[in-house]
């Protein structure tokens, strides 16, 4: 059965991702969860340690872009510890490199490539080739994008076009070979990271609060298209069995900025 959900909306993602920390211990070892964790949710570490309590099915590959840092390299650390294979996607080879290490070093297959995604033919080369080399990929995580603040009245024409095309163009070029694939397998999930100012709009950011919007759009319209085939899309509990029932909501988190 494959399940629905789809954008997933926030300034900071870091508090959800962490979710519970899991001592590398011996099978059955109790997972310590952290700070402000429900005291009622017991669990205990699977035989395979990496296994945490978003469980995303036994051998899926996801995708993650914008791997290398920040919200997208906790991203791709969270999966890594949910799904067999993590394949990772960042602006330099550097940064592929050190969370590919990462990955594998708890256990996750993995592996890195550089692209500027603001670069289509980079970005559709890519793509076929993974989708070469993999059967499937199951999980996509569209997280990459770049700011180049300036007020509207002095915004140069490729600071617009330059966020343009890595935060909302490369969303299509990279999702739409990937959804014809998933469509084909019958299961896929599709997270498409959004901001608080594609909601609220921010001075010096209009270059910016454009994508972002259009990254709304783009996720609210996909799923349209999408849920009858089921193909569903968000991160860590969204990539999961247990969010099946989620589908075409924008999640805001932002610690109650926008409420």
């Amino acid at each position: 059965m494959i399940a629905l959900h789809f954008c997933f909306l926030c300034s900071l993602l870091v508090s959800l991702l962490r979710g519970y920390k899991l001592m590398h211990a011996r099978g059955g070892a109790q997972i310590a969860p952290q700070r402000g964790a429900p005291s009622n949710v017991a669990l205990h570490a699977a035989p395979d340690q990496r296994r945490n309590y978003y469980h995303c099915g036994d051998n899926r590959v996801a995708l993650v872009t914008g791997a290398g840092r920040g919200i997208g390299r906790s991203i791709a650390k969270t999966l890594g510890g949910s799904v067999s294979t993590v394949l990772c996607i960042s602006r330099t080879q550097k940064s592929c490199d050190n969370i590919v290490d990462e990955l594998k070093s708890m256990g996750c297959q993995s592996s890195g490539y550089a692209v500027d995604l603001a670069d289509k033919d980079q970005v559709t080369e890519l793509i076929n080739k993974l989708l070469a080399e993999n059967k499937t990929i199951d999980i996509l995580v569209n997280n990459a994008g770049i700011t180049r603040d300036n007020i509207s009245l002095r915004m140069r024409s490729e600071e617009w076009e330059d966020v343009l095309r890595t935060n909302l163009s490369s969303l299509f070029y990279v999702t739409q070979p990937i959804a014809k694939r998933m469509v084909s397998n019958r299961y896929g999930r599709i997270i498409n990271m959004s901001s608080i100012v594609g909601l609220t709009g921010n001075a010096g950011q209009i270059n910016y609060a454009s994508s972002k919007a259009g990254v709304i759009g783009f996720t609210k319209s996909l799923s349209k298209e999408l849920a009858s085939r089921n193909v569903a899309n968000l991160v860590a509990f969204l990539a999961s069995e247990i969010a099946a029932y989620i589908n075409g909501k924008v999640f805001v988190i932002d610690g109650g900025l926008s409420t």
